[in-house]
């Protein structure tokens, strides 16, 4: 025999289409499919989310940061001109109207909220500036008066940065002003005196 009658085999059934035996195919288990996608969903969510709120985390910190960083230029600017205008002989009521403040008990205080802006409402500040006398500090000399003072920058609590004020004021008009610059984690530093006419 030859072609494809050669292969076959005596007494060997073939069997139709129709006669194939289904019961040996395994049914597939949809349910264990469906868990297995559903945790690898729920996984996938919650590495997206804590990422999600890493991510805003480190975004709100650099918005916090720039915006401390402008305030202590802009403030520390203010607080400059401020410390020239008390140095050329203004009082702390002229100051107050000029930089529209509040004085109370030998302290000017200027409040800003966090766009800089001047308030009145301590409810409504971000950012304050101290100017305040110190009496205890203050004495008469040969030369004439000597005035001593500080102005504070402060956001709530926290103290951002300080300058500490000396003013000679002679009797003939003359006289000498010094200023120092600290932050609440350095040291004062030595006054750096310069003397008027």
């Amino acid at each position: 025999l030859s072609g494809a009658g050669a292969m076959r085999q005596p007494n060997q059934p073939t069997l139709g289409p129709a006669e194939i035996d289904l019961t040996v195919l395994e049914p597939i288990d949809t349910r264990s499919t469906s868990r297995s996608f559903l945790i690898e969903l729920i996984g996938n969510m919650v590495v997206f989310i804590i990422c999600t709120l890493v991510c805003l985390q480190v975004f709100a910190a650099a918005q916090s940061a720039l915006e401390r960083s402008k305030a202590v230029s802009e403030l520390g600017l203010t607080s400059v001109n401020l410390a020239e205008n008390w140095k050329a002989g203004y009082s702390l009521e002229e100051l107050g109207q000029k930089y529209d403040g509040q004085v109370s008990d030998g302290k000017l205080t200027l409040r800003f909220d966090r766009r800089l802006q001047s308030v009145v409402d301590p409810d409504k500040a971000r950012y304050q500036v101290t100017l305040s006398l110190e009496p205890t500090a203050s004495y008469q000399t040969e030369h004439g008066v000597y005035t001593a003072a500080t102005i504070q920058v402060t956001q709530g609590d926290d103290l951002l940065f300080e300058w500490q004020l000396g003013r000679n004021t002679s009797q003939s008009g003359g006289g000498s002003f010094w200023l120092s610059y600290k932050t609440a984690a350095l040291k004062p530093a030595n006054p750096a005196v310069v003397t008027d006419g």
